[in-house]
């Protein structure tokens, strides 16, 4: 697919070739972003497929005032958050694995890789205990590099509210990681 209008169109026609695109343009990104709000890889998976069969269900709701990126975010988002409310949510540590796919390929020692791993995982595990609002704006902010107008539109919510719970969840992040230890190995 060579743009946004011809993939549109394709999945708005169930062309296989614009599915598939979809789906290896956007597997990736929002699992990062579904398992950073549920913390469960599993569970993650789940809401993926279900954001895909939405984008397809609904496809022809898409009414261009925002993105098709921040209109797939955002299913996702709320997809991710309706099922922390319906459902029991297990913790499972399943942030190194996460974190490394998005890291991509390393060339340090084999003991700052490590040291790095077990940063992550605290830093993970700290982001994890964030009430979801503040979490789901931090993974869109760092993790997926989206800008503030982009997670308000994904959110719903004022540019303004979008920084105040940037800067509200930085500073709960920090005094987590400073209560843990987190970081002061080494």
């Amino acid at each position: 697919m060579e743009n946004e209008k011809q993939l549109l169109e394709g999945i708005t026609k169930g062309d296989a070739e614009a599915i598939e695109t979809l789906v290896i343009s956007f597997s990736d990104p929002l699992l990062r972003v579904t398992t950073a709000i549920t913390g469960d890889v599993s569970l993650a998976e789940e809401v993926v497929q279900d954001v895909f069969l939405q984008v397809c269900d609904k496809i022809e709701s898409f009414q261009g005032n925002a993105t098709f990126k921040t209109w797939i975010y955002r299913i996702a988002v709320n997809t991710a958050k309706n099922r922390l409310r319906n459902r029991w949510a297990r913790k499972v540590s399943c942030w190194n694995e996460i974190s490394e796919k998005a890291k991509g390929a390393n060339t340090d020692s084999p003991e700052e890789l490590v040291l790095r791993k077990e940063n992550q995982k605290e830093l993970l595990e700290c982001l994890e205990i964030l009430p979801v609002y503040y979490r789901s704006v931090l993974v869109l902010y760092y993790l997926e590099q989206l800008k503030i107008t982009e997670i308000g539109q994904i959110l719903k919510k004022p540019e303004g509210t979008i920084k105040s719970q940037l800067a509200r969840g930085r500073k709960l992040l920090k005094d987590i990681m400073i209560t843990k230890g987190v970081g002061t190995h080494g």
